[in-house]
């Protein structure tokens, strides 16, 4: 007889899991910390994710799979520029970012995930490379939709990417109405290619009507920032945040340590991936923001770049590889950024005050909220439209309010106690089903997704 317990044991130690994951660095190291965690419990870890990330990925020892397009391009492009500067937070926008990243990989996507999960045995994914779902159906084996925001309905908080600065609260019908048509913009975009992939190339019958229920989430964020809903059922759990803890071997320059020393600690100032269209201007207002502000600044140059303009003593520039957030944030006085996951969570765990100045794209003003809420930080500022005088009363406050800073320092010590990884690794497991091997076709899969059962 056999002895489901033992053998799910020995499964777990030897499974094959595949990560799919596509966006900036932000969007690809959160599943590399989670890949991580999975291989230290016994794994085989792949991900699969695009090609500009292949050393990043094989640099920690994981496998690599790669899936077509280059987001660094795409997010640099006129295209998505136009997008991210003149956003506003219309539904709309949810269908033209999703058709900007997407609409010309998004063939290749299918093709290359399923190659990709060939001999896998349980499936990781987030939303932006939507034939997970799908592949896992077909190959019959576990699927587990993971992401760093929130995109599960509830009334308790809107969609992060329709999140809004509205002169209303938001109720929680409209909060609950907002997740659903976010995912109906999504799939205006991905529909029919997914469809037509399915049925055609998978032989899978077509997508149900009814929506699928019950597929276990791993969300990788802070529920000290954002708790988890009432409403949420036991197969959702946010683990907390997948943090990539990079060797501190790293040696900063003497640049770098000379400007630390030679004064009060300054704030960081860097928006990450996000574009740019007129990258002198962007320096130039924060060049006048520190002045004003009698402050010492850093300033990080990301994708988007920043102009080559004369920089006064009070200021100094570096690339992101200069200085791993890790090692830097402790040794600020605030942060001020675009409130991208990596920045974000990194700042939060340093324990510094923070301000987002968000574009109307993603969910950088829903973080930027509950930092306000929390009292951890200011109120978000909107990129668009900044002012110098903005940006240094931000800078003042960070620095010179105390009970901002006690208050960012007592949820730094908070964040750091939470293990995120350990977390999500532990949901895995537990969600794993008690018959994998025994009863792991695909039909029967799917005749469990479809009957509304937890996996």
């Amino acid at each position: 007889m056999r002895e489901p317990h033992r053998e799910q044991s020995r499964i777990r130690e030897f499974m094959k899991i595949t990560l799919l994951t596509y966006g900036s660095r932000g969007d690809v190291q959160p599943y590399i910390a989670l890949g991580l965690g999975l291989k230290a419990a016994g794994h085989q870890v792949r991900i699969a994710t695009a090609r500009l990330y292949e050393s990043f990925v094989k640099g920690y020892g994981l496998d690599f799979a790669p899936l077509a397009g280059n987001p660094q391009a795409t997010l640099s492009s006129p295209d998505w520029i136009d997008f991210a500067e003149h956003g506003r937070h219309r539904l709309f926008h949810v269908r033209q970012g999703a058709q900007i990243l997407l609409g010309d990989v998004l063939e290749d996507h299918l093709q290359d995930s399923w190659q990709a999960c060939q001999g896998t045995d349980a499936i990781i994914s987030m939303p932006l490379v939507p034939s997970g779902f799908h592949i896992a159906e077909k190959l019959g084996v576990p699927f587990f939709p993971a992401w760093t925001c929130p995109f599960t309905p509830t009334p308790a908080f809107p969609h992060g990417h329709l999140t809004v600065q509205a002169p209303f609260p938001f109720t929680g019908m409209v909060n609950r109405l907002s997740h659903h048509l976010a995912a109906k913009e999504f799939q205006s975009v991905i529909g029919a290619p997914i469809h037509r992939w399915r049925t055609q190339t998978l032989k899978l019958p077509a997508i149900p009507t009814r929506n699928i229920h019950h597929l276990p989430t791993l969300y990788g964020y802070s529920p000290s920032l954002l708790p988890k809903p009432q409403d949420w059922g036991d197969w959702l759990h946010v683990t907390g945040y997948w943090f990539l803890d990079d060797s501190l071997n790293w040696q900063p320059s003497q640049a770098l340590l000379d400007f630390l020393d030679s004064g009060s600690a300054p704030v960081y100032i860097g928006f990450g991936s996000l574009p740019e269209s007129d990258p002198a201007r962007t320096s130039q207002l924060i060049v006048d923001a520190v002045q004003q502000a009698g402050q010492r600044a850093i300033v990080e140059t990301g994708w988007g770049s920043l102009g080559d303009i004369d920089l006064p003593p009070q200021i100094f520039k570096m690339q992101p590889q200069d200085a791993p957030h890790r090692w830097l944030f402790p040794r600020m006085a605030g942060l001020i950024h675009h409130g991208g996951m990596g920045t974000l969570s990194s700042g939060l765990r340093a324990g510094k005050p923070t301000t987002v100045i968000y574009a109307p794209i993603t969910d950088y003003y829903l973080w930027g909220s509950r930092i306000a809420e929390l009292n951890i930080g200011t109120a978000p500022l909107p990129k668009k439209g900044l002012a110098a005088e903005q940006l240094a009363q931000a800078i003042r406050t960070l620095v010179t309010d105390t009970a901002l800073q006690s208050r960012a320092a007592a949820f730094g010590e908070k964040m750091r106690a939470e293990n995120g990884v350990a977390n999500a690794v532990r949901a895995f497991h537990h969600h794993l089903p008690s018959g994998l091997l025994a009863d792991s076709t695909p039909q029967a899969l799917q005749n469990r997704i479809y009957a509304g059962e937890p996996l």
